[in-house]
């Protein structure tokens, strides 16, 4: 199974949420998407190695979000 964004968010893992990118450095346009990032805990079940595939982040399909372990 893979790490998803939900899973990590429903079982109280998220450490820290950032907004990152040109929002951050104030230089967005209005046309500028929001860039965010973020820091989780691995869940038992991958430190233990049952069923959920390490991940050292996870990112969506624009690059977007990325969150890292």
């Amino acid at each position: 199974m893979k790490l998803t964004f939900d899973y990590i968010r429903e079982h109280g893992l998220l450490l820290y949420e950032f907004v990152r990118g040109s929002h951050c450095h104030g230089i967005n346009t209005p046309t500028s998407d929001l860039d965010t990032g973020g820091v989780y805990i691995l869940p038992n079940e991958t430190r233990l190695g049952l069923g959920l595939d390490y991940a050292p982040f996870i990112e969506d399909e624009t690059h977007d979000t990325v969150w890292y372990e």
